[in-house]
């Protein structure tokens, strides 16, 4: 039911991210690409949900609209991305940016257990949605806390807890 609202968002965020990488490209006169991999597999589903697309559906400007837009604009984000980072710092600001992100995902999910009427909405979608992004990100957050020392442990053990509280409450209210 809210779908196609975050499937165009991410479509048309894709679109101006492209615009902007294209246009850095063009004003520093350099191609560097960087092909990692899970760029192959990424573009294999991509080219295997465009062809069903079109062998399948009876009006294909529209199918190809649904998911084999949103497939693509996560293969050109994947890409961007992966071409874009060029520190390690870089990559830490987009690990806290999504543990970040995780956290009030889950701080929702605990909220709507404890306050709000029994809905199953949540910024993700669906909870099974929300599931599959805090299932990496809570690895991701134990990992930190077990190779972290003091303050950081805190912080990281803090982070998995709330996680774990999320996945956990989300789980329990699954139909």
């Amino acid at each position: 039911r809210f779908d196609f609202n975050k499937h165009m968002l991410l479509v048309g965020a894709t679109s101006l991210l492209l615009l902007a990488w294209i246009a850095k490209l063009i004003l520093q006169r350099t191609v560097r690409l960087t092909i990692t991999p899970f760029t192959l597999p990424l573009f294999i589903v991509t080219l295997v949900t465009f062809a069903s697309a079109v062998i399948q559906a009876p009006n294909r400007v529209e199918a190809l609209m649904g998911r084999p837009a949103t497939m693509l604009a996560l293969l050109l984000l994947s890409f961007i991305t992966t071409t874009d980072l060029q520190s390690l710092k870089q990559l830490r600001l987009l690990l806290i940016g999504l543990v970040a992100s995780a956290v009030v995902l889950s701080a929702l999910a605990v909220y709507q257990f404890f306050g709000l009427p029994y809905i199953t909405f949540t910024p993700a979608g669906s909870s099974l949605a929300l599931l599959t992004f805090l299932a990496p990100m809570l690895a991701i957050c134990v990992y930190n806390t077990l190779k972290s020392t003091s303050v950081n442990r805190i912080a990281w053990g803090l982070t998995s807890t709330i996680i774990i509280l999320g996945a956990g409450f989300t789980l329990y209210r699954l139909p």
